[in-house]
């Protein structure tokens, strides 16, 4: 950012003195547009679904209504189905675990490139995955 003014030079088409406002006629998706709960994944090898009430005077640290009780062994698949365009995405995973540094690390697939990648702990983790436009893909 300039010395002088404090103005940033800003990505192309965003404007603005922080750079957070999309240049008229563009449009900018949010980074959680695609947002896929864990309790409406399909559920399998132990897991269940714990509703949350919304906490009082603090923000809460989840999405929808609680969360998928995820067991050592246990699994949730989430169908994403509505990609629009074929390139990587950066698929987030927030998770809370019960005993902080008490398991191995995550693990998630692709099941149509037949992998697994470790998580290791962190309360919010990313990685890039390359989805393609009108195919289904389960992700584990």
């Amino acid at each position: 950012c300039s010395a002088e003014n404090g103005q940033c030079r800003c990505r192309n088409n965003m404007v603005g003195r922080q750079c957070n406002l999309v240049k008229s006629g563009y449009y900018r998706i949010d980074l959680d547009h695609y947002t896929y709960e864990a309790e409406a994944a399909l559920l399998r090898q132990g897991c269940s679904v714990s509703e949350r009430e919304l906490p009082v005077g603090r923000p809460a640290t989840w999405t929808g209504p609680g969360f998928a009780l995820v067991p050592e062994g246990g699994v949730l698949e989430f169908q994403i189905s509505n990609i629009p365009y074929s390139m990587e995405y950066e698929a987030v995973i927030r998770y809370e675990p019960k005993v902080i540094y008490s398991y191995e690390g995550l693990l998630y697939s692709l099941d149509h490139q037949g992998s697994a990648t470790p998580f290791p702990y962190s309360p919010v983790q990313y990685h890039y995955m390359p989805l393609v436009s009108g195919m289904g893909h389960p992700y584990r």
